[in-house]
């Protein structure tokens, strides 16, 4: 509520941005819209872990108008919050306030280097990087910044050409990344190619899920597709 909230901003107030405070999770303000993680996976394992041993790694928070509002850790947030609404008390989970002028920038950063848990997809990625660039970071900065090669963020950021549903392929694990990138290099970087002769091959699966390899593509393949899609468009 708001006044749980503001007692929590009052508490939040009261400390340095080096102390790990403690938190009753209700009065943290939570808006899974603002995390770039669309995928959070499967959080049984964690719920189980917070469960027997609470929060191990600190919640990232900061103090805005409205009360506590969380910045990092959406993952743990989400599973403390199930675990209440299964009538698991969760009193307090611990927090550390983020620096004085922290921004939705140095927050995008922070899921990339500070993720300790689940992964982030490619497609997860790319969208953050997208984000820092119309920031006004170049790819040369960002890879700087994360620890990675620019040739590593040029590639993670080339699958935005992809169609949405070789992206989900991709999300969902059924593609590998390389693989998709390696079909548009062979297909003159035509996604519509690309998501032929993907969703043909998942299609053959009966339903199953079941990874698309570069083995299963026959080398003829994108050849036919590229052919197949040109009459395509022909006819229409």
């Amino acid at each position: 509520t708001k006044g749980d909230n503001m007692a929590a901003t009052i508490e939040l107030n009261k400390t340095t941005k080096t102390d790990l405070l403690k938190i009753d999770p209700r009065s943290i303000i939570f808006d899974p819209k603002d995390n770039p993680r669309v995928d959070y996976g499967n959080l049984e394992e964690l719920k189980s872990s917070i469960r027997e041993s609470g929060v191990r790694d600190p919640l990232k928070i900061k103090n805005t108008p409205e009360g506590v509002k969380l910045v990092h850790g959406y993952r743990r947030m989400t599973s403390v919050l199930s675990l209440i609404d299964e009538g698991f008390d969760v009193a307090r989970v611990p927090c550390m306030t983020v620096a004085r002028g922290y921004n939705d920038e140095e927050a995008l950063f922070d899921h990339i280097i500070c993720n300790t848990g689940k992964p982030l997809t490619c497609m997860e990625e790319a969208n953050i990087y997208t984000q820092l660039i119309n920031a006004g970071y170049t790819q040369a900065e960002i890879a700087k910044r994360i620890g990675k090669t620019q040739c590593a963020v040029s590639n993670i950021l080339s699958l935005l050409k992809l169609t949405k549903k070789v992206q989900t392929l991709i999300n969902d694990g059924i593609v590998s990344a390389s693989l998709a990138r390696e079909l548009m290099k062979d297909n003159n970087d035509d996604a519509n190619v690309v998501e032929s002769i993907l969703i043909s091959k998942n299609e053959q699966n009966d339903g199953k899920v079941k990874k698309i390899t570069a083995k299963s593509l026959p080398s003829s393949k994108s050849k036919f597709y590229k052919v197949q899609n040109v009459f395509a468009k022909f006819v229409e």
